[in-house]
Protein backbone atom coordinates (compact mmCIF):
# COMPACT_ATOMS: atom_id res chain seq x y z
CA UNK A 1 0.00 0.00 0.00
CA UNK A 2 1.02 3.20 -0.84
CA UNK A 3 -0.34 6.52 1.03
CA UNK A 4 -0.74 9.46 -1.20
CA UNK A 5 -0.15 11.81 1.72
CA UNK A 6 -2.07 14.62 -0.50
CA UNK A 7 -4.60 16.12 2.19
CA UNK A 8 -7.63 16.99 1.66
CA UNK A 9 -9.45 18.55 -1.65
CA UNK A 10 -10.15 22.14 -1.17
CA UNK A 11 -11.31 23.60 -4.37
CA UNK A 12 -11.52 21.25 -7.35
CA UNK A 13 -12.89 17.71 -6.11
CA UNK A 14 -9.68 15.28 -6.81
CA UNK A 15 -7.03 17.08 -8.75
CA UNK A 16 -4.80 17.30 -6.03
CA UNK A 17 -4.89 13.61 -5.59
CA UNK A 18 -4.90 12.97 -9.61
CA UNK A 19 -1.50 14.73 -9.55
CA UNK A 20 0.04 12.94 -6.20
CA UNK A 21 -1.37 10.05 -7.71
CA UNK A 22 0.26 10.64 -11.20
CA UNK A 23 3.40 11.64 -9.26
CA UNK A 24 3.72 8.65 -7.42
CA UNK A 25 3.20 6.67 -10.17
CA UNK A 26 5.85 7.84 -12.10
CA UNK A 27 8.23 7.30 -8.59
CA UNK A 28 7.40 4.17 -8.51
CA UNK A 29 7.95 3.57 -12.40
CA UNK A 30 11.68 4.95 -12.10
CA UNK A 31 12.25 3.23 -9.34
CA UNK A 32 11.28 -0.07 -10.85
CA UNK A 33 13.03 0.34 -13.95
CA UNK A 34 15.89 1.74 -12.22
CA UNK A 35 15.97 -1.65 -9.93
CA UNK A 36 16.03 -3.52 -13.26
CA UNK A 37 18.43 -1.34 -15.18
CA UNK A 38 16.84 0.12 -17.37
CA UNK A 39 16.70 3.38 -16.38
CA UNK A 40 18.95 5.72 -18.19
CA UNK A 41 21.01 8.13 -15.58
CA UNK A 42 20.04 11.30 -17.91
CA UNK A 43 16.65 10.44 -17.64
CA UNK A 44 16.67 9.83 -13.75
CA UNK A 45 18.21 12.81 -13.48
CA UNK A 46 15.73 14.63 -15.78
CA UNK A 47 12.96 13.13 -13.55
CA UNK A 48 14.10 14.32 -10.58
CA UNK A 49 14.47 17.69 -11.70
CA UNK A 50 11.28 17.82 -13.40
CA UNK A 51 9.48 16.39 -10.45
CA UNK A 52 10.84 18.84 -7.88
CA UNK A 53 10.07 21.52 -10.05
CA UNK A 54 6.33 20.80 -10.31
CA UNK A 55 5.77 22.87 -6.71
CA UNK A 56 6.65 26.27 -8.47
CA UNK A 57 5.74 25.36 -11.78
CA UNK A 58 2.36 26.99 -12.08
CA UNK A 59 2.97 29.40 -8.92
CA UNK A 60 4.25 32.49 -10.45
CA UNK A 61 3.42 36.31 -11.99
CA UNK A 62 2.64 34.74 -15.57
CA UNK A 63 0.39 32.26 -13.95
CA UNK A 64 -1.63 34.34 -11.79
CA UNK A 65 -2.28 36.77 -14.80
CA UNK A 66 -3.59 34.50 -16.89
CA UNK A 67 -5.64 32.97 -14.28
CA UNK A 68 -7.12 36.90 -13.65
CA UNK A 69 -7.90 37.23 -17.48
CA UNK A 70 -9.48 33.56 -17.51
CA UNK A 71 -11.67 34.88 -14.28
CA UNK A 72 -12.48 38.14 -16.05
CA UNK A 73 -13.73 36.05 -19.58
CA UNK A 74 -15.81 33.82 -17.86
CA UNK A 75 -16.73 35.32 -14.76
CA UNK A 76 -20.65 35.66 -15.80
CA UNK A 77 -20.80 32.07 -17.52
CA UNK A 78 -23.09 29.43 -16.10
CA UNK A 79 -21.33 26.52 -16.14
CA UNK A 80 -18.19 24.63 -17.78
CA UNK A 81 -17.77 21.69 -20.04
CA UNK A 82 -14.39 19.82 -20.43
CA UNK A 83 -13.63 17.62 -23.20
CA UNK A 84 -10.61 16.19 -23.06
CA UNK A 85 -8.88 13.48 -25.95
CA UNK A 86 -8.26 9.83 -24.28
CA UNK A 87 -7.16 8.70 -20.84
CA UNK A 88 -3.79 10.67 -20.91
CA UNK A 89 -5.33 14.10 -21.32
CA UNK A 90 -4.96 15.52 -18.85
CA UNK A 91 -1.00 14.34 -17.90
CA UNK A 92 0.25 14.98 -21.21
CA UNK A 93 3.35 17.21 -21.58
CA UNK A 94 3.13 20.69 -23.27
CA UNK A 95 5.07 21.47 -26.45
CA UNK A 96 7.82 24.34 -25.23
Amino acid sequence: MLFLQAGPEVAVAASKTFVTQVTLLVMLAATIAKARGTLAPELETELGHGLRALPGRHSGPSTRGRIRALARRYVNSRGFMFIGRGVTYPTRSRAR
